[in-house]
């Protein structure tokens, strides 16, 4: 695909962890088709992909790791991109994503060093480098093992063209890095090789998946596509009566405890969780059962270093955050 320099200079966009933090109900319609060049890197840089060749649609949306099978092996994740014969587990720590867990099909990959896929703010020209380690478990006795190193840099920004859309303000990632993989049979080695991978990903504020991402590995293992968003749809009705509203905790800094108020629209049973800012899961509460109407709820803190958190209320089908400053 051809690239040109825009001919309007943007200004340089920068991504916040909240500008792509996942949401449920919403599903991603994309399409896996052959490998194209990824083009130019630098500053204002259109890319014009609005003639990719239709390959296979899916669709995925992100969920809770719990409502899905094998989920529980993923005890890190808080958020899973799922489709139809796959699940990506993604642990969401503040600043940074990663990727700790994989399914597809019959085969499971874990990660012992999870792959970092984001480092926020971003911004053009940032980097970050890691490593990785990874077992695919592909049927009993039989392994892939993988230890890796990579490169993550904002290579470019600019202006996005799809099919049907044009998209500005948009950061390219170049993901440029290289693995042994060890192949285990029965138990026992069956030899090592090694793989050479480049991946391109064009993110943008307000897009929980990537827009376009072009993968290129070589070596034994060779994987060779690209994947573009089509279109993305709620499932949410917007003009339906929320379940949960006027959500409010008191005191503001909290010391030994807090109270919340807050108006359910149907009487439900409530989760009570509280999360770390970098996405650990601290404490848990026993569910409470709670009528229809105006609720307020009490509850006894446990014994934390004073800071922010995020108090977390999950009911049938909806969970709501808020940030709760606690003091010692």
């Amino acid at each position: 695909m051809g690239c040109l320099i825009g001919i309007t200079a943007q200004a340089q966009p920068v991504i916040n962890a909240e500008d792509m933090m996942p949401e449920e109900g919403i599903i991603f319609e994309m399409n896996v088709t052959e490998l194209v060049d990824p083009g130019n890197s630098g500053e204002n840089v259109q890319w014009n992909f609005s003639n990719l060749s239709e390959g296979n649609d899916f669709e995925a949306q992100f969920t809770d790791p719990g409502n899905v099978p094998g989920g529980e092996n993923f005890g890190d994740a808080n958020w899973c991109l799922t489709g139809e014969g796959f699940s990506e587990f993604y642990a969401y720590f503040g600043d940074e994503v990663y990727l700790i867990g994989q399914i597809v099909g019959d085969i499971s990959a874990t990660y012992s060093d999870e792959r970092q896929m984001y480092q926020f703010p971003a911004n053009y020209l940032d980097s970050f480098e890691d490593t990785f380690s990874r077992v695919n478990n592909i049927g009993p006795g039989n392994f892939q093992v993988y230890q890796g190193s990579y490169t993550a840099e904002i290579d470019a920004y600019g202006t996005l063209i799809l099919a049907g859309d044009t998209i500005e303000d948009v950061l390219r990632i170049h993901y440029s890095g290289e693995a042994t993989v060890e192949t285990i049979v029965g138990g026992n080695s069956a030899g090592t090789s090694e793989l050479e991978e480049d991946i391109w990903v064009w993110i943008k504020a307000g897009y929980s998946v990537p827009l376009l991402q072009i993968t290129s590995v070589g070596g034994s293992f060779i994987q060779q596509s690209t994947v573009w968003l089509k279109s993305f749809q709620s499932t949410v009705s917007t003009d339906r009566i929320p379940e949960l509203s006027d959500l409010n905790l008191f005191p503001s800094p909290a010391s030994s405890h807090t109270e919340l108020s807050f108006s359910l629209r149907s009487p439900q049973a409530l989760y009570f969780e509280l999360y770390s800012l970098d996405g650990k899961r601290v404490q848990q509460w026993s569910p409470q059962a709670f009528a229809a109407g105006n609720n307020t709820h009490r509850m006894e803190l446990p014994d934390l270093a004073g800071g922010i958190y995020l108090m977390s209320i999950v009911g049938d089908d909806f969970r709501e955050s808020r940030k709760i400053a606690i003091q010692r």
